[in-house]
Parts: C-alpha cells; structure tokens; sequence
C-alpha cells in the first residue's frame, strides 16, 4: 500500500479559514446579529470538521486493486488499477489527469506533498503501462 498525503500548505489555509470564520461569528455576535453569527458558526464546524478529516486522511492510497482518491469528505473516488489507461497532463504540469476506461480523473499535483509529487507520476505511469 502506497499513501500519499495532502500539501500541509491546503491544510494550514483551512486552519486560517477555521479562525476567521470563528472570529467573524463573534463579532457579530456581540454586535446582535445573531443569527448571521449561527451561519458563521456553522461555517466553521464544517471547515473544522473538513481541517480535521484532511489532517487524518491521505489524499491518495494506492493498494493492490485500487487507487483511493479523497479530494474532500464527500468527494471520494475508487479507481480499479486494471481500469487505469494512461496518464495526461496539461502544459504547465499541475494538473495529471489519469485516463480510465470512459472518464478522466483529474488530480492537482499540488495537492500532494512536494516530496512525494514525482514518486506520485512515477508510479502512476508504472500502473497504466502493466
């Protein structure tokens, strides 16, 4: 099993995101808005819970059978490794798209962790030519 885990700098920026909107529903709180400070609130347990999910899930894990791609808490994909085709990417090389059978799945390289982006591709372009 191969895990590749997400860019600490997209993390950080949620913890950043978390705060602010922590911040914003108390001002408005003590201001009287109350319930624009729920919306607030509300806003940052979902950012919390999705800082805290990204900190404990890999972005990708690649095992015997499948590639398991875990973009956010709802957006998760199984690729069969049979089904994988081939890789493409567009010009500047942050974006690979890997190529299954009647569908793209499009990944942003910058997504993973700097030290594991090239061992990514590699091993990416190893499966689809088996």
């Amino acid at each position: 099993m191969i895990i590749y885990n997400r860019n600490g700098k997209y993390i950080k920026w949620m913890l950043v995101s978390f705060v602010l909107f922590i911040i914003t529903a108390i001002l408005n709180l003590i201001v009287g808005k109350g319930p624009l400070s729920t919306a607030w609130f509300i806003g940052a347990l979902i950012i919390g819970f999705n800082y805290y999910w990204s900190r404990k899930t890999p972005f990708i894990k690649i095992t015997e059978s499948e590639l398991k791609l875990n973009l956010a808490i709802a957006r998760r994909q199984k690729i069969q490794l049979s089904e994988i085709e081939g890789i493409e990417t567009n010009k500047n090389k942050t974006t690979y798209s890997i190529l299954t059978k009647g569908k793209k799945v499009k990944i942003g390289i910058n997504n993973i962790q700097k030290d594991q982006q090239q061992n990514f591709i590699e091993e990416i372009t190893k499966i689809s030519k088996k």
